[in-house]
């Protein structure tokens, strides 16, 4: 009897240690895990769904969200001088390099002949062949336009080019009636020309058109009269031109210089022979090598101009503009053709990109 009584002593001694051990060592449960890691204000509770995807959060509107991205669209013009006529053509240029349609623009031009714009794009600058000046344009910032157009500078004898040296306040304008070239004051800010004078270059023989390298270290001068290009060395004091010589071979009448972006290739169009000649420059001396012929189809031609991205050049000729690819390595004119329409023995031409905001 007892023994019985102690056996049931142990069985309830042992029953109470399992029990403590049990209390002590249960699954802890996940509610009590999100207690621990989260602020105790969020409702811990467990769910049931855990391929449940998080809540999106509501967010305050600040009107940024409405906003839409804006993108810049670009239109590429070309501006034609027509010298028999007054009027200047502004023609909008297509995604395949040529011409969709052509309107003049601005006033006050008399056989305009030459046209160059300042570093921003803002000003553009005509000479004037048929009055003896230099018209000085605004460049409407959203339709490229040409609006109020006025005189500057001083006097000049059929200027045939007018080129900006903006780093040393300074346009040259090539005179060709009296075969010299005048030097200007430039106003970078307004644009004006101011005290233009005449500087004394050695053997110019009816010169059209000026250029300038990419350092500002050579200008090349076309004379049609002698059927060269001259060189000359670009003083960084006085801008006066020192050392001229003539340079490159195989011109005829001569009109105009081009020079690419690369300072690689000038391009010199012929009127009496309807060419293009493309010659090499050295980068140590400036001076015009191998040159040749390139691109096809020109009758009169005047002058050349690229579009911003180097890949097309622009030729005015007699009655015509012609189109032509150019080909990255070896700057040949390739695919040549014409377009356009409305012309009048166009001279000048350049190339503005207007860029426009559009939702």
């Amino acid at each position: 009897m007892i023994r019985d009584i102690i056996l049931f002593i142990i069985v309830l001694a042992l029953c109470a240690v399992f029990y403590q051990v049990g209390k002590y060592s249960a699954p802890v449960s996940i509610a009590s895990i999100r207690e621990v890691t989260c602020n105790t204000s969020i409702d811990t509770q467990p769910t049931t769904n855990t391929s449940a995807k998080p809540a999106k959060i509501a967010m305050a509107d600040t009107g940024l969200s409405s906003k839409k991205s804006v993108k810049q669209k670009a239109n590429e013009f070309a501006y034609v001088l027509n010298a028999n006529s007054t009027t200047v053509l502004q023609c909008q240029i297509n995604s395949t390099g040529l011409f969709n349609s052509c309107t003049p623009t601005g006033k006050g031009f008399n056989a305009p002949t030459a046209i160059c714009f300042n570093s921003a794009h803002s000003i553009a600058y005509i000479a004037n062949k048929g009055s003896n000046t230099i018209l000085m344009c605004n460049i409407n910032p959203g339709s490229g336009s040409f609006d109020n157009c006025t005189i500057t500078g001083g006097d000049f004898s059929a200027p045939s080019s007018i080129t900006l040296e903006e780093q040393k306040n300074v346009a040259y304008v090539t005179n060709q009636n009296d075969n010299s070239i005048s030097r200007c004051t430039l106003d970078v800010a307004r644009g004006g020309l101011s005290g233009c004078s005449v500087i004394p270059v050695q053997g110019l023989a009816e010169p059209t058109d000026v250029a300038l390298d990419v350092s500002h270290d050579y200008i090349y001068i076309t004379n049609a009269a002698t059927n060269s290009v001259m060189l000359c060395s670009l003083d960084s004091r006085k801008s006066d031109l020192a050392n001229c010589k003539n340079t490159g071979l195989g011109f005829n009448l001569p009109q105009a210089i081009t020079l690419d972006k690369s300072n690689k290739h000038a391009y010199i169009t012929n009127n009496g022979s309807h060419t293009v000649s493309l010659c090499e420059i050295a980068i140590e001396t400036g001076e015009l090598n191998y040159c040749k012929t390139t691109g096809s189809g020109f009758n009169g031609l005047s002058d050349l101009a690229f579009n911003s991205a180097g890949t097309m050049a622009y030729i005015s000729n007699s009655n015509t503009i012609s189109a032509c690819r150019v080909d990255a390595k070896s700057g040949e004119l390739t695919d040549c053709k014409h377009t356009g329409s409305g012309f009048n023995m166009p001279s000048g031409i350049r190339l503005h990109t207007v860029r426009s905001n559009q939702s």
